[in-house]
């Protein structure tokens, strides 16, 4: 199975070492590591890599823009960016590149999958067009005619043999350069007119015309040349396919425009063949070595859908022999998944001259069905419509990758959102988290809990409960939902997930192990969390589905079930952290012993509330009181003993005042 080669450019070394590592374990291979621009263009040479990581902000006379632009006019090599930031002027270069993709910094494995994937799945797509540019060059190379193929801005693709040795320009050189340029002829203003308005108009900028052209070394020679426009599957123009050839000076000084070429012309699937008059059997001979040598599928029919020639490829690709079709209709032969016959209609716009395009499932002789892309091209005579040549091209591959990349399409945004939903409950969590870590009562954090809940779970139903201080009862102390189903006050044995100290889920309460709190429940799934703090049980997390569970509809989601789990457990930190900070502020103002408030909460509750009754020019009261001959009670009885009676004096003393007094342990028995 091939690996794809990934060239990584990134001058930080810590940074390239992770990302060399990230990328092998995705189960990419890295030829090369390199810090510089003038590095990464010498490595690519040598190593042809699949895609180019690209670091933007490089050090040295080359930076990341200046390198991807290299890289991708010279060698054709995609690039996707690193970067951390933007500022306008980097952008705007880094847009003119039209880069494939871009990775933000610092990585993530799946991210980086997925700019990857992407980045090969467009690169395996935008080279099927270049194959088929290709393929027509390599047609006319068979001819001797000079072909050069552009893209849509002018800009060179492709150009076969015949072109580099007529202009003198090489290949690697006039890729992505003007195709004027390359194409240098002493009229230019006329050539440029009519290749721009093959690309405007997506039409043949006539039929021949004649010029002097200038090779790069100098060295002029007479041509004749004619533009044709390239389509994709959707008929939008992706540039166009310049032919020319050399022919005698004599002709170039003609005014008119020359006659239609030969039969060179006729493998060009986006324009009418012209043939000249010449004998039938001579005419058919040319016909056949051109479509002999054709790597396509290719067909030659008479007016009347008869098969009068066909190539090798034709035979593999219908499985049918030559023998045994020539003289038959084509569609008697090959039918359409849908219609049930392939026929290319005499239609009107066939005889003006346009090519007909479409795709389609063809059936083989062997019954199976085969993704194909087909052009009828009309072939003229003098003028008037002598059959029509048809070139099928396997695109099952193509419809494959096309499916494949769909496909991944839908997965990343599906990835996405899950990664923006679980951002956004990530941070209305912590939210919840900060909040309760300033509550200062029990009361305050099953607000900010029920608020919290609300936007955790939106659709569903659901309540917190907690253990009271005798661990006999569970109280729901938050609440949130419409439609929430059972108990607000129950015994903790009515619950599984408390008894089990384990998570409890009900997907169908049908058939399921369904909770005694929950009363009547027949028609929605739950969950029920236990939060434990410190060792202890501190109560139950219960979410709800929204809606009926049947046929496993509106259930409680793995997604929500986890998101349930790790709300549970910041809950019950909190709730275990907010018990503790109230314990500990009790300890702190309490006498351990009596209960009572002890001397220092005394003497600053004295003072405040002397102040007080200085301010409101009221009296205040203050009682102070001991037990007498408590130490010969203590010597004789016991500590134990004294303890005992000091308890019960606490407690007499907290049960007959009122709240408003302060009861307090001055110290000993005062």
């Amino acid at each position: 199975m091939y690996t794809p080669q990934i060239l990584v450019v990134e001058d930080e070394g810590i940074t390239a070492m992770d990302l060399e590592a990230r990328l092998k374990r995705l189960g990419y291979s890295v030829p090369a590591v390199v810090s510089s621009g003038e590095e990464a263009i010498l490595r690519a040479e040598e190593t042809h890599p699949d895609l180019v990581l690209m670091d933007i902000m490089l050090r040295g006379q080359t930076d990341g823009v200046q390198a991807a632009q290299e890289l991708q006019s010279r060698l054709g090599i995609p690039v996707v960016y690193l970067t951390a930031y933007f500022d306008d002027s980097t952008l705007e270069r880094v847009k003119a590149t039209e880069p494939f993709g871009y990775i933000i910094k610092p990585f993530q494995d799946i991210n980086l999958r997925a700019s990857i994937e992407i980045a090969l799945r467009r690169r395996a797509a935008e080279k099927k067009p270049l194959d088929r540019e290709r393929w027509l060059a390599h047609l006319a190379d068979a001819t001797g005619t000079a072909a050069v193929t552009f893209d849509g801005h002018g800009l060179v693709t492709f150009m076969n043999s015949v072109a580099r040795e007529l202009t003198g320009w090489e290949q690697h050189d006039a890729f992505g350069t003007h195709v004027t340029e390359v194409f240098a002829v002493e009229d230019k203003e006329i050539a440029f007119s009519n290749i721009a308005e093959s690309l405007k108009r997506g039409v043949e900028a006539g039929l021949t015309y004649n010029a002097w052209l200038v090779a790069r070394h100098g060295v002029e020679s007479p041509v004749q040349y004619s533009v044709a426009p390239l389509t994709d599957k959707e008929g939008n123009n992706a540039g166009a396919v310049l032919f020319f050839e050399a022919i005698n000076a004599v002709q170039v000084g003609e005014t008119q425009r020359a006659e239609p070429l030969g039969v060179s012309e006729s493998l060009i699937p986006n324009r009418p063949l012209c043939l000249v008059e010449k004998a039938p059997e001579e005419r058919m001979s040319l016909l056949e070595t051109l479509v002999q040598n054709s790597p396509l599928a290719t067909v030659v029919l008479d007016p009347q859908q008869r098969i009068l020639l066909c190539n090798p490829a034709f035979e593999d690709l219908f499985l049918y022999q030559r023998q045994g079709i020539v003289g038959n209709k084509l569609g008697d032969l090959i039918e359409d998944e849908v219609t049930g016959t392939d026929t290319i209609e005499v239609s009107p716009s066939l005889l003006s001259g346009r090519v007909l395009h479409a795709t389609g499932r063809r059936r083989r002789s062997n019954g199976i069905l085969v993704d194909v892309e087909i052009y009828g091209v009309p072939v003229f005579v003098n003028g008037k419509l002598e059959g029509v040549y048809v070139v099928y091209q396997d695109i099952t591959e193509r419809q494959r990758a096309e499916e494949a990349l769909q496909h991944a399409n839908v997965v990343l945004k599906g990835w996405l959102r899950a990664l923006e939903k679980r951002s956004e409950e990530t941070t209305l969590l912590n939210e919840m988290v900060d909040l309760l870590q300033t509550c200062v009562s029990a009361e305050e954090a099953y607000a900010v809990i029920a608020r919290s809940a609300r936007q955790l779970f939106p659709s569903e139903a659901g309540a917190l409960c907690v253990l009271n201080a005798s661990q006999n009862l569970v109280e729901a102390v938050a609440i949130w939902g419409q439609s929430l189903v059972g108990e607000r006050v129950f015994a903790p044995e009515e619950c599984w997930a408390l008894r089990r100290g384990q998570v409890h889920a009900v997907d169908d309460p049908a058939p399921g192990l369904v909770c005694r709190h929950l009363g009547a429940l027949r028609d929605v799934s739950y969950l029920c969390v236990p939060m434990m703090g410190q060792g202890e049980a501190l109560g139950v997390l219960h979410v709800q589905s929204g809606g009926s569970s049947g046929e496993g509809q509106n259930r409680l989601t793995d997604a929500q079930q986890r998101l349930a789990v790790t709300a549970a457990r910041h809950i019950a930190l909190a709730l275990a952290n907010l018990r503790l900070r109230e314990t500990l502020r009790m300890q702190s103002i309490r006498d351990p012993l009596t209960g009572l408030f002890n001397r220092r909460y005394m003497e600053e509750s004295l003072a405040r509330e002397l102040r007080r009754a200085a301010r409101n020019q009221r009296r205040l009261g203050a009682i102070m009181l001991d037990l007498d001959k408590f130490k010969v009670f203590n010597d004789t009885y016991g500590h134990e003993a004294g303890d005992t009676l000091l308890r019960e004096l606490g407690e007499f003393l907290r049960s007959r005042t009122r709240g408003e007094d302060i009861a307090c342990r001055y110290g000993g028995e005062e």
